[in-house]
């Protein structure tokens, strides 16, 4: 059973390393920001040029219930708008916290490509020594899917 529990786990890392690849690679051509409230708790996720911001917003009487998002072109006015907000947060490596007025997490694609990958790989194999021919292959897809992702969306 505990196996079953660890390769579940596994193949939802590799799904979410995928997925974060894949707006990892939309973000350097459409800016996302998304408001949403779950619950009593109101959040704004924001989404460019390869960062992702999370903020937990105060809670407001006037606040809508439910997901607002909007998408702008990398190139609009709202997008370097955007862009700008984020830059304040940013180190130089990317990353960025603030308990200014609101909480705020920033951290890169890569990163959470990077991270997500590392826990597949660390849940879906018994020895890290041992490699089969099969997870060769399934390795070496992946990596080309990945690719494609990155070259095709241009």
């Amino acid at each position: 059973m505990r196996r079953f529990v660890q390769i579940g786990l596994a193949i939802l890392s590799l799904a979410a390393c995928v997925i974060f690849a894949a707006l990892w690679t939309r973000s350097y051509r459409w800016a996302h920001l998304v408001h949403g409230q779950v619950g009593a708790k109101q959040f704004e996720i924001i989404s460019i040029e390869g960062r992702l911001k999370i903020t937990a917003l105060p809670q407001s009487a006037q606040s809508p219930l439910g997901v607002r998002s909007q998408n702008y072109h990398i190139d609009s006015t709202q997008a370097s708008t955007i862009w700008r907000h984020i830059q304040r947060f940013a180190n130089s490596k990317g990353f960025g916290f603030s308990r200014a007025q609101n909480v705020a997490l920033l951290l890169p694609y890569w990163f959470l490509t990077v991270a997500f990958a590392l826990l597949a790989a660390l849940l879906g194999t018994k020895r890290l020594r041992r490699f089969s021919v099969r997870s060769l292959l399934i390795a070496i897809s992946l990596f080309a899917v990945l690719l494609w992702m990155m070259v095709g969306s241009e």
